[in-house]
């Protein structure tokens, strides 16, 4: 996450958006997003082999679970080419949720998520994506859809999976051509079960999120903001110090 985002000056007759100098002035609408203990769909197997984000959709079928109605968020093995954790040389990359038909992506978007260079850069091996999704039906097919982004010397890439179908690339999001292979992902619902180890409100549609982890006995760890600047080319983290007494949370700083 970049240290400095750029932020705007508040517009007259518009609410108090991420992004704004007054975004903190007024209330905002919040979604509560759990992570579930199993998920309801994924591959997690890779191949070591990669594919670029650059000058092409990437798409990832999926089927939702037999009595799965929403989306909370998804994961994906995401990785950068001649990224960076300081600077966003590259264009923050769009993963969105389609409906199917005949096997490809349909339709607009059921719901988007935006990452930036950063954040994919500092997430290690699984990238988290928050993207909550609603209205969905049970044992249905859908796709997890990404974006072009990049350069020639700087771009995302999805490592394989180790299926032999799944997957369909695109030049344009209308014309896909089915592949040979998949790609890793992994889809939440927005339920909460016993032992979750995180949970997110998003508000503003997901450009300001906060994190809180919880140990194995569901006692807080950590409560983390991120405020997408609103240029959405890069967000701002701060980390909270939680302090215990006696087992009990007496002070967070």
């Amino acid at each position: 996450m970049s240290d400095v985002p750029t932020y705007k000056a508040a517009v007259a007759g518009l609410g108090g958006n991420a992004g704004m100098s007054n975004q903190f002035l007024m209330p905002h609408t919040g979604i509560l997003v759990y992570d579930s203990a199993v998920a309801q769909a994924g591959q997690t197997t890779g191949t070591g082999v990669y594919t670029t984000t650059q000058d092409q959709y990437l798409s990832q079928q999926f089927i939702t679970g037999a009595t799965q109605t929403t989306i909370g968020s998804v994961q994906l093995q995401i990785s950068t080419v001649g990224g960076s954790a300081i600077t966003n040389n590259i264009t923050p990359l769009t993963v969105g949720i389609y409906a199917d038909s005949g096997g490809e992506p349909s339709g607009t978007s059921l719901g988007t998520a935006t990452l930036v260079e950063t954040s994919v850069y500092a997430s290690g091996f699984w990238v988290v994506i928050l993207l909550p999704v609603t209205g969905l039906t049970g044992n249905t097919p859908y796709h997890i859809v990404v974006s072009p982004a990049g350069t020639s010397t700087a771009y995302y890439v999805w490592q394989r999976n180790n299926q032999v179908a799944g997957a369909s690339i695109s030049a344009d999001a209308v014309a896909w051509e089915d592949q040979a292979f998949g790609f890793m992902y992994k889809v939440y619902d927005q339920g909460a079960t016993a032992g979750s180890k995180w949970e997110y409100v998003l508000e503003d549609t997901a450009t300001r999120w906060t994190q809180f982890t919880y140990d194995g006995s569901n006692d807080l760890t950590g409560i983390t903001e991120y405020t997408v600047d609103q240029t959405g080319s890069g967000s701002v983290q701060y980390s909270r110090t939680l302090t215990y007494t006696g087992g009990q949370l007496t002070g967070v700083n």
